[in-house]
């Protein structure tokens, strides 16, 4: 029962390793998505400038580029890309979210493009519109 019980103990240990793993995988990623979301509006044309103009100016219009050096982010031993979180709605809702504080009547697109092999990321939006 010796082996056995060795056994079962080493199971018990690689599983434990393999939920911190995880966890730690999880943290990673959550940091990633919030140093991601910074970056962007860190990038962003004034916001105050931008929701003063819906309010004031019929039509009106904003696309916001980003330039980002390299696809990867890392943090702590985790690597992730820009594209794949931009492609991801969580990452996009809290992007939104995000600008949609500064901006509560704004319509807002999050857009990825490949362009020459380099991704090209965008925002863009106008006035929210209410149908009567």
């Amino acid at each position: 029962t010796a082996p056995v019980a060795a056994s079962h103990a080493d199971k018990k240990q690689k599983q434990a390793a393999k939920h911190q793993a995880t966890v730690n995988h999880a943290d990673a990623l959550v940091i990633a998505e919030d140093t991601l979301v910074q970056e962007c509006l860190s990038q962003h044309h004034d916001l105050n400038a931008i929701n003063q103009q819906l309010t004031t100016v019929e039509g009106y219009t904003w696309k916001q580029m980003f330039l980002f050096s390299g696809d990867s982010i890392d943090v702590k031993s985790w690597s992730f890309s820009r594209a794949r979180f931009f492609a991801s709605s969580s990452f996009q809702n809290k992007l939104r979210a995000k600008i949609k504080a500064a901006i509560p009547d704004a319509w807002v697109r999050i857009n990825v493009t490949l362009e020459n092999e380099q991704h090209l990321f965008s925002i863009s939006g106008e006035k929210l519109r209410i149908k009567d």
